[in-house]
């Protein structure tokens, strides 16, 4: 008897399907802009992490050590052997870095370019070499890297 009910009750069934119409739309447009949100989120972490990757993998094929400003990123010690990798934590002084680099054996050193810089790199180029910038095609995001002359020093 309820489904004779419901087959005569043309307003019910209009007004049903209106109202999951309007829930449908609802909940697909707030989904769409949360899921662009989220994309352009992931996207920019991706290009940054990417750049970083791209440096990491050329310079494991070479030898020698790694010095680095910040080695906290996953790109980082996921490529690079930790005894390979050489955190410098002392003050932004050129000299102070030179000798860091005399005290260590570190034959290359990285930096981002929107992050704090080598000193060094500054102020006393003709102790290192820019070898290679890797840049990303999508943004702003480079990771530079300097080979060390370690005879100079």
């Amino acid at each position: 008897q309820h489904l004779i009910t419901w087959q005569k009750n043309r307003p019910s069934r209009v007004l049903t399907a209106a109202a999951l119409g309007i829930l449908t739309i609802t909940t697909y447009f707030h989904a769409t802009d949360d899921l662009l949100l989220r994309q352009e989120k992931y996207n920019v972490d991706a290009h940054r992490v990417n750049v970083m990757i791209m440096a990491m993998r050329h310079l494991r094929s070479q030898h020698g050590d790694i010095g680095f400003l910040n080695d906290d990123e996953q790109a980082i010690q996921t490529y690079i052997p930790a005894s390979r990798r050489h955190k410098y934590s002392g003050p932004p002084s050129a000299d102070t870095e030179k000798d860091w680099l005399k005290k260590t054996n570190v034959k290359y050193i990285v930096e981002r370019n929107d992050e704090e810089h080598w000193q060094i790199a500054k102020e006393k180029p003709q102790l290192i070499e820019h070898i290679h910038t890797f840049e990303n095609i999508h943004g702003p995001e480079q990771v530079l890297v300097y080979l060390v002359h370690r005879g100079k020093l």
